[in-house]
């Protein structure tokens, strides 16, 4: 599920953002290595609609003619300078549960300050109020939120799950069924108006309206979850048995599932199945033993961190959003100083740095994903792209064997470097490596580029 409730059936308060960007696509990232011909393009983009694959369709600059053609080194173009203005924090910075709180309060409160308008600055704002226990804040700010962007189906959700935090059951109801009137009627909205049902013991409405939601996702196991429990608490028992089953078996394994099986296989008189659930709910317990003091303070700091990392995350999409990429650029660094090893902050900031032609910082980005995950082969790709258009043609080619030492069975390395080495004029080293992708994945689009290097070298006989 996209939000909402988890798969024990509770109300979860949702990010309206998610500041984890999605990994590029192998290819598109490839077909960016290098100022290279449109002939080279006209075959990788041919490739890529083979497998599916949206690639640029910017025109480049024309292929070296075939007097160009060496196997040695090609002219090197001017270089820019990759000294980069931003380190990245590789130590977690110390930090108290009472400074981080506060810290996120004001990190919510400059944003909505500058953007008071703006429901994604204001929904911030709530987020830090709700997750800091501020529910009454929290409510009024997403109302607003309400009122300024009214088809957004985050905000709505949001009111109802704190509405139900604070026994407002009416209230997230009647906020739900607002969503609908505007015409957001999806499966996280039908989900929380059984919830709200439930808890308003109108458990035969509850199971109808589960029922629809089933239908609609019935992938989601909060919904089979939830609509168990309705069922068992009308003593529908054998349905109540099924729908539990299918939650487990699309991966709850919490105590409150475990509790709803017990208590449905007691009911049905099944002994065994009790005494597996018995089992499952003692082994779901909590089997650590250290100083209670020294536990809570520990889980009060994590709490606090972690409150203060999404307002950071969130704050930075939307001075992204909005232009004030400064303000965008400097939150994130924070919320790296809080987690050095998060993957998606350095994604943003690198995709930051490129938005606005900064080769330095985005490499500097790109190679921190590097050490925190160096098998990320896409990400050398990227780094090799930026060592290119700066003028590291050296560099650029060590970064795209990288590619080839690590994955030597796939074709992805092989294609790149020969794609680069054309743009150098190097047709004999790319002929190479063209032969090398076509043997680990053979395609209309490698057969075309091979196509054309070996065109460009003059070798229209072996070409035909």
């Amino acid at each position: 599920m996209k939000g909402g409730v988890g798969i024990d059936s509770q109300p979860i308060i949702i990010p309206l953002v998610n500041k984890t960007p999605s990994s590029l696509s192998t290819l598109s990232a490839l077909t960016s290595i290098a100022a290279i011909g449109l002939a080279t393009f006209a075959c990788w983009n041919s490739y890529a609609h083979s497998r599916s694959i949206p690639l640029p369709t910017a025109e480049s600059p024309k292929l070296p003619s075939s007097g160009d053609v060496s196997s040695g080194e090609a002219v090197a173009p001017k270089q820019v300078s990759l000294e980069s203005s931003v380190t990245f924090p590789k130590i977690q910075f110390a930090a108290d549960k009472v400074g981080m709180e506060a810290e996120a309060f004001r990190v919510a409160e400059a944003l909505m300050s500058k953007r008071p308008n703006d429901p994604k600055a204001i929904h911030v704002a709530a987020l830090c109020n709700s997750q800091l226990h501020k529910t009454t804040e929290a409510q009024k700010l997403w109302l607003k939120c309400i009122e300024l962007s009214p088809k957004t189906e985050t905000f709505y959700l949001n009111v109802a799950a704190n509405a139900l935090y604070r026994g407002e059951t009416e209230l997230a109801l009647e906020t739900l069924q607002k969503a609908m009137a505007n015409g957001l009627d999806s499966a996280d909205i039908t989900h929380h108006i059984g919830l709200a049902l439930s808890k308003l013991g109108e458990d035969e409405k509850a199971v109808e309206v589960l029922k629809k939601a089933v239908q609609k996702q019935p992938a989601l196991a909060g919904h089979w979850m939830l609509l168990g429990q309705s069922e068992l608490k009308l003593n529908r028992l054998e349905d109540a048995k099924a729908s539990l089953n299918k939650a487990v078996e699309l991966g709850v394994r919490n105590r409150a599932v475990y509790l709803a099986l017990l208590n449905t296989s007691v009911r049905l008189g099944d002994k065994v199945a009790a005494g597996v659930y018995r089992e499952k709910i003692e082994e779901s317990g909590d089997q650590s033993v250290s100083d209670g003091r020294e536990h809570f303070r520990a889980n009060s700091e994590k709490d606090a961190k972690r409150v203060l990392v999404t307002v950071l995350g969130e704050a930075s999409v939307v001075y992204r959003d909005v232009n004030m990429l400064e303000s965008a650029e400097h939150t994130a660094l924070r919320l790296l100083a809080l987690e050095p090893n998060n993957y998606g902050t350095c994604v943003f900031l690198s995709e930051l740095y490129r938005s606005r032609g900064m080769q330095a910082e985005e490499l500097a980005a790109r190679q921190r994903m590097l050490e925190i995950n160096p098998s990320d082969l896409v990400n050398h790709l990227q780094a090799a792209r930026i060592l290119s258009d700066a003028g590291y043609p050296k560099r650029c080619e060590a970064a795209i064997k990288i590619v080839t030492t690590l994955a030597p069975d796939r074709a992805l390395g092989y294609a790149a470097m020969a794609e680069f080495l054309v743009s150098q004029g190097l047709f004999k080293r790319a002929k190479w490596y063209a032969e090398q992708a076509l043997e680990r994945e053979r395609s209309p689009g490698g057969l075309k580029l091979l196509e054309t290097i070996l065109k460009a070298s003059s070798q229209e006989a072996e070409a035909k």
